[in-house]
């Protein structure tokens, strides 16, 4: 009986240390990550940072990276807000490195199968990265809806610099009504 016990303790402390070597292995950057639930960050007033919430008057307009930077901790705070996607869907957001750019994946996939809804929604992707350091930073947004035939799509690149604490870039412009804001 001892050594069945001390063989089930084995087998769980092996497969406990599988799952920490898994996740010792994730690529992912970003140290907390959020996305929004229909209609943004700035509706439901949540954000990582007050600031990256965005202005409600002004959300509507643009797609817009916002970001804040935190030289005391070389932490990269970003929100890449109102992005147009089906509402019905499972949303991730990923950061690594590739070289010297951060890179940004935003997944969209469905939740169950293939299942859809006939409507869109706007949506917030945010993430706080540390070790950043100071200066430009150079950043690549990627954007993958699964279930469309485009595949990964690089939605913007660029840099930011750092020096500045806090910055927007807009990704996309235009009118996207009735799906953001309903007016």
């Amino acid at each position: 009986m001892l050594a069945n016990r001390g063989m089930r303790s084995s087998t769980l402390i092996t497969s406990l240390l599988a799952l920490g070597a898994l996740a010792a292995c994730s690529n992912d950057l970003s140290r907390e990550s959020a996305v929004s639930a229909c209609g943004g960050f700035a509706q439901s007033g949540q954000a990582l940072v007050a600031d990256l919430k965005g202005d409600p008057a002004t959300y509507c307009e643009a797609e817009r990276l916002l970001w804040a930077y935190f030289p005391a901790t070389q932490t990269l705070e970003f929100s890449n807000n109102r992005i147009l996607l089906n509402c019905c869907g499972k949303h991730e957001l990923d950061v690594t490195l590739d070289g010297t750019t951060y890179v940004i994946t935003e997944t969209d996939a469905p939740e169950f199968g293939d299942a859809r809804c006939g409507c869109s929604c706007v949506f917030d992707y945010a993430a706080a990265v540390d070790g950043v350091p100071a200066g430009q930073v150079d950043l690549r947004i990627i954007r993958d809806v699964t279930d469309d035939d485009a595949g990964p799509v690089a939605v913007w690149e660029g840099s930011i610099d750092t020096t500045t604490s806090t910055g927007a870039v807009d990704i996309t412009t235009g009118d996207i009504d009735p799906w953001c804001g309903g007016e």
